[in-house]
């Protein structure tokens, strides 16, 4: 992330990723910010289960396989059909 602190027409301005941010909406962003770090995620964190976690990216996993079988069996037959029609 680019941030700087520049004057624009005369008056200061924040800039991130070549946006002009107000004062005001970088104020609310910080504050969300510190709730976060400070109270939702050390709350996340204790709720975590690894085994439920596991099961999740497991399953993650199978789901791509299957998507993705499902994509080669399709490019397979469409290289057949290809080959067959020469």
């Amino acid at each position: 992330m680019v941030t700087k602190v520049c004057v624009i027409d005369g008056a200061k301005a924040i800039v991130v990723n070549d946006r002009i941010v107000p004062r005001e909406s970088l104020a609310r962003s910080v504050e969300a910010l510190r709730k976060r770090v400070a109270e939702e995620l050390p709350a996340a964190k204790g709720k975590l289960n690894a085994a439920k976690l596991l099961e999740q990216a497991q399953t993650n996993v199978d789901r791509q396989i299957a998507n993705e079988q499902a994509t080669l069996d399709t490019l397979t037959g469409l290289l057949d059909e290809f080959d067959k029609a020469r």
